[in-house]
């Protein structure tokens, strides 16, 4: 398990690579300090985000803000998909990148 700590107040992205699509895969984003606010993940087809594929709010708890990819309840297809955490309170994208999804 590879450990990354990512300072909040800028954006970086994060390439997700790779989640089975039956696997369910929490990815923790741990920062200096407390999460304010709500985070907002959302799944596109393709970094043109022509489609979007899923989205939902990410629990966090002071300096920890969890993603629990599940590709078959989120429907995600097999394939690199493009996602994006964004604050929702100003719109700005925290992280983004991509998320391979493999048989």
């Amino acid at each position: 398990m590879n450990k990354v700590t990512i300072n909040p107040s800028i954006a970086a992205i994060v390439n997700i690579d790779p989640i089975g699509q039956k696997e369910i895969v929490p990815i923790y984003f741990t920062a200096d300090s407390n999460w304010i606010g709500t985070y907002q993940f959302t799944v596109f087809n393709s970094d043109k985000k022509n489609t979007k594929l899923h989205e939902d709010n990410l629990p966090t708890v002071n300096e920890l803000m969890t993603l629990t990819v599940n590709a078959q309840t989120m429907n995600l297809p097999i394939r690199v998909n493009y996602y994006e955490i964004t604050k929702v309170e100003d719109n700005r994208i925290v992280f983004k990148g991509t998320l391979n999804i493999i048989e």
